[in-house]
């Protein structure tokens, strides 16, 4: 793999783990609403956790299936997984 292609995947890394951060957060918010007994917050926040989720868990499978490793995918997958 090239320099340039292995910045090109370290950077999606970055993303999809910005990505499932995000969706954590998200995650946090929906129990918070369902909490509240807010059903339609809570299903924004919901849909909002599935669509970052389903990102991360995308870039994770693509670089995988290219043979990207480092710290990072390790990273990335205990987060996923």
């Amino acid at each position: 793999m090239k320099k340039y292609e292995r910045d090109k995947c370290f950077e999606l890394m970055d993303e999809a783990l910005r990505s499932i951060q995000y969706a954590q957060r998200e995650w946090k918010k929906y129990e918070q609403y369902k909490e509240e007994d807010n059903s339609i917050e809570a299903e924004i926040a919901l849909r909002e956790f599935e669509y970052h989720r389903g990102y991360a868990e995308g870039i994770n499978q693509v670089l995988v299936s290219i043979g990207v490793r480092s710290e990072k995918m390790k990273e990335l997958n205990e987060i996923i997984h």
